[in-house]
């Protein structure tokens, strides 16, 4: 029996449900597309926080999520 992970198409559903369609297409246009979202995201909260502004600290969950996004989808990409 084969490995369902071993298939280089298969893409698991929850992945499928976070990453838009449109980012199949041109992945690795998104893949750098978000790297730099994030990495400015996590300059911009760090740049906040050491001014005082502490809700900056809140920047950094969608950097999180979107570089968890970019990582899933240069998963794919390799496979």
């Amino acid at each position: 029996m084969r490995n369902m992970y071993e298939h280089p198409a298969y893409v698991p559903r929850g992945i499928m449900k976070v990453i838009p369609f449109w980012e199949y297409r041109y992945p690795k246009t998104f893949i750098r597309i978000g790297w730099v979202a994030s990495v400015s995201l996590l300059i911009l909260g760090g740049i906040l926080c050491a001014a005082g502004y502490w809700w900056g600290a809140v920047l950094f969950v969608p950097a999180a999520v979107r570089m968890w996004v970019a990582y899933q989808l240069m998963q794919f990409v390799q496979s």
